[in-house]
């Protein structure tokens, strides 16, 4: 059993740390209590907040450090009677969004958390260890620091995508200096703190969606993690006076850029409405830029997400045939081009069968309702099963609303206080069923 008391505490006084009210008087939750959060990854918020969880598992007998990047690994104490015995690695990322909502990340490292002093509480063996990934939201790069973990590159010269008015617009490796990481080594998994070995990876989650709310559902296994694709269509034109040009004569490439974007909303919709797919156009870059002026160029950025990489291919064609379409088209005044060189693709993670089919069950045992979900955004769970090669899985707990990456980001307390205890329910049986 966990303690609700505690689990809840933790994660109000994670939110203060960053707390937007001061700021922001309007960052509420669903509930209409004060709860939003602006701790983008690498501010001295950030860092406040990863060392007060490292010290909430040093109170419970865990050895705790940090990395270059700002990661942080809490290790349990061990198997006295098995000091081989393979772990289990859980948690998410304490880092938000500009605009941050509270359990968004840090929900996934306090159910990790309560989970090892369950654990302890009830005499089981100390094999957890709780891992905070860093900039999972993206302020340097996508998700930094479970891609540096798994041994992936990361660029020091990475300039902070955060708004000027949250966090400063300097570079990865300044901001390392700033904190005064600099001389601390980069964790990888099997080495140092991380050395395990894991015969899983467990991460805890808000949905960010409405399904398991509007199915009064407890929770979700998740059976994996969408994959994600994107490229740029350019549209070009030209630039003219806006009031002594008339409509026939104009070559307006933001009108081109919105026809092409009603048409391909429609063409997906028709096709993949009725699916999992997603598609989203945006961003939009206009030039020159004044308003005086019809536009001579728009950038337009189409992402589409699905569950398989054929159907993400499938997606791809229909952009590449709305772009040959309207160069074909007379009715259509401008130049238009597919950036293939600047495609984005991120490949579907499945997630392991046999860890979802524990936590299904420990959902039953726990008296909770469960269903299958299919993850609509990339988590580091994912990286954890691809680059570091470790089966994982994800619970899902419903989302208020389906808001998240906003203030208004919010959970009931008794969804929350559900979703924990599946948590440690689960995180309980797989360590049972993975003696050696």
């Amino acid at each position: 059993n966990i303690n609700p008391t505690r689990l809840m505490e933790d994660l109000h006084h994670l939110r203060s740390i960053g707390a937007a009210e001061p700021y922001v008087p309007e960052a509420k939750g669903g509930d209409g209590v004060k709860k939003g959060v602006i701790r983008p990854a690498l501010t001295p918020q950030d860092v406040e907040a990863r060392k007060w969880l490292m010290q909430r598992c040093e109170e419970s007998g865990m050895e705790t450090s940090m990395d270059r990047l700002g990661n942080t690994v809490c290790v349990g104490s061990g198997d006295d009677a098995n000091p081989t015995r393979p772990r289990l690695l859980a948690g998410s990322h304490s880092d938000t969004q500009p605009t941050g909502g509270w359990l968004d990340g840090a929900l996934g490292v306090v159910f990790a958390i309560e989970a090892a002093r369950a654990l302890k509480e009830h005499g089981l063996p100390q094999v957890l260890d709780v891992v905070n990934f860093n900039d999972e939201e993206g302020r340097f790069g996508s998700l930094v620091g479970s891609t540096s973990i798994c041994g992936g590159n990361i660029d020091m010269g990475s300039v902070s995508s955060s708004p000027e008015g949250v966090a400063p617009r300097l570079t990865l490796g300044e901001e390392i200096r700033n904190r005064d990481l600099q001389d601390l080594p980069l964790f990888r998994l099997g080495d140092g703190p991380l050395k395990g070995p894991y015969f899983g990876y467990f991460e805890a989650h808000i949905e960010q969606g409405r399904r398991l709310e509007r199915g009064n559902v407890d929770v979700a296994a998740v059976t994996g993690i969408v994959g994600l694709r994107q490229c740029r269509v350019l549209f070009s034109g030209e630039s003219n006076h806006a009031g002594s040009t008339q409509m026939r004569d104009r070559r307006d490439a933001f009108q081109g850029a919105i026809q092409f974007a009603y048409k391909l909303n429609n063409i997906m919709g028709q096709k993949y409405g009725s699916t999992e797919a997603v598609w989203t156009m945006g961003k939009i870059e206009v030039s020159p830029g004044a308003a005086s002026i019809i536009p001579s160029h728009a950038d337009l950025t189409v992402q589409w997400r699905a569950a398989t990489e054929e159907r993400m291919d499938e997606m791809y064609l229909e952009v590449k045939r709305l772009v040959e379409a309207f160069r074909g088209d007379p009715e259509v005044p401008v130049d238009v081009e597919l950036d293939a060189g600047d495609r984005l693709a991120v490949e579907a993670v499945h997630m392991d069968s046999h860890l979802v089919d524990i936590v299904r069950e420990s959902a039953v045992h726990s008296g909770a309702s469960c269903e299958d979900l299919f993850s609509g955004a990339i988590h580091d769970a994912g990286i954890i099963k691809k680059m570091g090669q470790i089966p994982s899985v994800m619970l899902f707990v419903p989302s208020i609303d389906g808001i998240s990456h906003d203030f208004r980001e919010d959970t009931k307390e008794e969804d929350i206080i559900k979703g924990a205890e599946v948590f440690a329910r689960a995180a309980a049986a797989m360590i049972q069923q993975h003696p050696s």
